[in-house]
């Protein structure tokens, strides 16, 4: 959490970035659950350590998820505008069909420059 906080302050950082962090989070959440439900604790150092082989995880796996959801709700609006993140992230590789009307002729001309394309 702390490294999230720490990545989404700061001057500079635009909102396709935020996104793209708060997304990789999430990810990273879905991970943990799935890995403790399975007994793996690759990234939990400290809950590798105790002495039962076969602890119940449910505990962690709840928690994990509920912060997941809590994200989910809060960062609900990033979800959709993800789309036009794409966009100003990934100019050249964006479906142009799913950009907004006014800039779709623009990506076109973009995606179809060579010269471009090339220095991307």
């Amino acid at each position: 959490m702390n490294e999230l906080n720490n990545k989404l302050q700061g001057k500079g950082t635009f909102a396709h970035e935020m996104y793209s962090i708060v997304k990789a989070f999430r990810v990273k959440l879905k991970l943990f659950c799935r890995q403790l439900s399975q007994n793996i604790t690759t990234h939990f150092v400290t809950l590798a350590t105790m002495a039962q082989p076969m602890m119940p995880t449910d505990k962690y796996t709840n928690i994990i998820s509920a912060l997941d959801n809590e994200f989910g709700s809060h960062f609900a609006d990033f979800q959709k505008l993800a789309d036009e993140f794409d966009i100003l992230s990934s100019p050249f590789t964006a479906d142009f069909e799913k950009a907004p009307d006014v800039v779709q002729l623009e990506l076109i001309d973009l995606q179809c420059d060579s010269t471009l394309k090339e220095k991307f």
